[in-house]
């Protein structure tokens, strides 16, 4: 049995609140998830961020132990605080962060949004290769008739990421009036995250709407116009 199946035979079974005292008060506790966390995924784990030790624990022990060794190996790395939506069906599912990017999550990204490569810290040189074959792989797009649930989803998209933004501006507010510095930083954190999901779900659709050439101010629809029935023809 590996490293990794040897901790989660040992640890799975704590309860969250178990966890976060080990976490607390256990530096030989602390010192074990980031050895594994670093091994299984190949990233530095924030030490300074108290809540990093328990994603980190929970990532660990909750992933499917297949896509944590992908994690490992894979290829891509988004840069710190870079949020991918899913421009071409709004899929919650597959929103990708840092902490969950995968390559072929990466590969997905970038063959229905390639302007986000902007976004990665690290890519290998013949992405472009791998993108062309990942989309030559895959199934035929969306037709004509599939735009507008394209856009029903992207729309979807951005009232959920304006909803939790609400909701997450409200939990601020009321954290504010007591004293925690924990739980205002972790709020402001949440807000802060919210806001960027939804400015890339506002971005998604406003590019799928220039591209649908349904954005305001777009050249090709004012040949299109005609006189209603109570306008005269111009000689």
């Amino acid at each position: 049995m590996g490293v990794l199946e040897t901790f989660r035979e040992r640890y799975s079974s704590l309860k969250y609140s178990e966890v976060k005292a080990r976490i607390q008060t256990e530096e030989s506790f602390r010192q074990e998830i980031e050895s594994i966390y670093v091994a299984t995924t190949h990233r530095k784990l924030n030490k300074g961020c108290n809540d990093c030790w328990l994603d980190a624990f929970i990532l660990l022990t909750r992933t499917d132990i297949n896509k944590l060794e992908s994690m490992g190996t894979r290829q891509f790395e988004l840069k710190t605080g870079a949020l991918l939506i899913d421009v071409e069906c709004g899929d919650n599912a597959k929103l990708a962060s840092h902490h969950n990017l995968t390559d072929e999550l990466a590969l997905y990204h970038l063959a229905t949004n390639p302007k986000c490569i902007k976004k990665f810290a690290k890519y290998p040189e013949n992405y472009e290769q791998l993108v062309a074959e990942y989309i030559a792989g895959q199934d035929e797009k969306p037709t004509d008739g599939e735009e507008n649930e394209v856009r029903e989803a992207l729309e979807k998209a951005v009232s959920k990421a304006k909803s939790a933004l609400t909701t997450a501006k409200k939990n601020l507010s009321k954290v504010q009036k007591g004293t925690d510095a924990n739980k205002i930083a972790k709020a402001e954190e949440r807000v802060a995250t919210a806001e960027e999901v939804l400015a890339a779900a506002e971005k998604a659709l406003e590019d799928f709407e220039v591209e649908q050439g349904f954005a305001e101010g777009d050249s090709g629809k004012s040949d299109d116009i005609k006189p209603t029935d109570g306008e005269g023809s111009r000689e």
